[in-house]
């Protein structure tokens, strides 16, 4: 669907059919999926303009038309990136994008599963935890349920990040929706690859405990960075933040 919603070709009837369901639920769907998608390009790009020249990106799903190294590497161009999703199709799709892996690579594995997600050797050879990197969980831990405890997965992940590390988060909302709403698409999205959990501002502020947000704070995907191309006014169905993990704290492995 967020293939779909994004004008890719990697989509079928079946996604169709349920995007089309979820659209009926939630009429500015595509306009969320699509304000989400452009905040990772501005978010991206910001950092590597400041020097951040490693990124994670975590629960990535399948290849769009401008992915991070695309646009961390025309600032940066040894930029190192590593992909990660369990959807074993994405990550089929990832590694056909990237076949010389000499600078990003495609991993299919469970992001929640932190320590040994960090220790796999396609992440080491990649990533060095001794310096700074961009961690991306966008629209990632909406797939995340409250019993596998996001939190502390965020937190285990904080501890291997050095001094001035970044997390770049978004996350559907369910602000502005009725409880029916919320319920229906739940249940929709459930039937997809991953369950769903749309979470209020509230929610997300427990993930972003140890970080230091970036003066935009957490605020829509459109009003990020506005300056680079957000626009304000756009849609109230995720919120998205940049955050630093401070000088003094953070710790590599």
């Amino acid at each position: 669907m967020y293939d779909l919603w994004l004008g890719g070709k990697d989509n079928y009837e079946a996604d169709r059919l349920a995007a089309d369901k979820l659209s009926r639920l939630i009429e500015d769907m595509p306009e969320i999926c699509q304000d989400n998608r452009a905040f990772v390009g501005r978010a991206v790009r910001y950092l590597a303009e400041h020097g951040v020249d490693q990124f994670l990106d975590l629960g990535c799903g399948l290849p769009v038309a401008e992915n991070v190294h695309q646009i961390a590497q025309r600032v940066i161009p040894e930029a190192h990136v590593v992909y990660v999703d369990n959807d074993p199709v994405a990550g089929t799709h990832g590694q056909a994008l990237l076949e010389d892996g000499t600078t990003s690579a495609m991993l299919t594995a469970d992001f929640r599963d932190i320590d040994a997600l960090l220790g796999d050797p396609v992440v080491t050879r990649l990533i060095d935890w001794s310096r700074p990197v961009a961690v991306l969980l966008t629209a990632a831990l909406q797939h995340v349920l409250d019993e596998d405890d996001p939190s502390a997965i965020v937190g285990r992940l904080r501890a291997y990040l050095a001094p001035g590390s970044y997390l770049v988060l978004s996350h559907l909302s369910g602000e502005g929706l009725s409880t029916a709403q919320v319920r229906d698409a739940e249940r929709l999205l459930g039937k997809a690859t991953a369950p769903t959990v749309f979470r209020s501002r509230t929610d997300l502020e427990p993930f972003l405990a140890g970080f230091d947000r970036l003066p935009q704070g957490l605020d829509r995907p459109a009003q990020w960075w506005p300056e680079a191309g957000g626009t304000a006014g756009r849609t109230a169905g995720m919120w998205a933040v940049v955050a630093q993990v401070p000088a003094s704290t953070g710790g590599g492995r």
